[in-house]
């Protein structure tokens, strides 16, 4: 919560107010932060310039490069869902060789909420940005792409990433005259932020859903597709 906070509140393209933010967010969050030398300030100070200025991606953009209004944070969504079965869902799934980890009984109906960490536009493409504080492993290591697609199936954040993308889809093609999916979207990023080093890739994930997946998904699940 901390971190997402501070994620929220700070400007990547300027460190002037971050000490403020800090020291608000560890007066909010006390056991935040625990550190071998109990100095949680400058550790954290130490992880957003390293997350602002690392490249999102081989030809992503860093964060420094997104300025304020060019980005939209918590971003909230409604979707009408109709009644499913997870059956349905896990057969979507199969049939794109995504894993899903949901009972195979059941249903779903009614309206679903999410909130997008962070959304945001760079040189006319739009991107979604989850911030995920997971703990995978000990090591660096363990940050590698092989071990986050294991943990994005496991704990469902391939569906995830999926309905946040279906979310924005919807809501740009009304909102942009000419919206083409491929052309005007950049794709999700999660970030796990334990595993992030500078000069690196590593602790970054990075997809853009096949368009014919996205529209199958909406068919599937949708009361009603606009």
């Amino acid at each position: 919560i901390m971190v997402h906070e501070l994620f929220e509140r700070i400007d990547f393209q300027s460190s002037e107010h971050w000490q403020r933010h800090i020291q608000q967010a560890l007066k909010r969050y006390p056991a935040g932060v625990r550190t071998p030398d109990g100095d949680g300030h400058l550790r954290i100070q130490e992880m957003l310039h390293i997350l602002t200025r690392t490249a999102l991606g081989a030809n992503g953009p860093a964060l420094q490069d997104v300025p304020r209004n060019r980005r939209l944070n918590e971003a909230s969504f409604h979707l009408p869902l109709r009644k499913m079965d997870c059956a349905g869902l896990l057969n979507w799934a199969a049939q794109r060789s995504i894993g899903l980890n949901i009972p195979e009984s059941g249903s779903l109906e009614g309206l679903l909420n999410g909130v997008v960490d962070l959304f945001f536009e760079h040189q006319g493409r739009y991107y979604i940005l989850d911030w995920k504080s997971d703990r995978l492993g000990d090591t660096v290591n363990e940050y590698d792409l092989p071990l986050l697609e294991q943990a994005m199936a496991e704990r469902n954040y391939t569906l995830q990433y999926y309905l946040y993308t279906l979310a924005l889809y919807r809501y740009l093609k009304h909102r942009i005259t000419g919206f083409d999916y491929e052309m005007h979207f950049g794709g999700v990023f999660y970030v796990f932020l334990r595993g992030v080093r500078e000069g690196s890739d590593r602790g970054i994930y990075h997809r853009k859903p096949p368009l014919g997946d996205v529209l199958a998904l909406e068919e599937q699940m949708l009361a009603h597709a606009l």
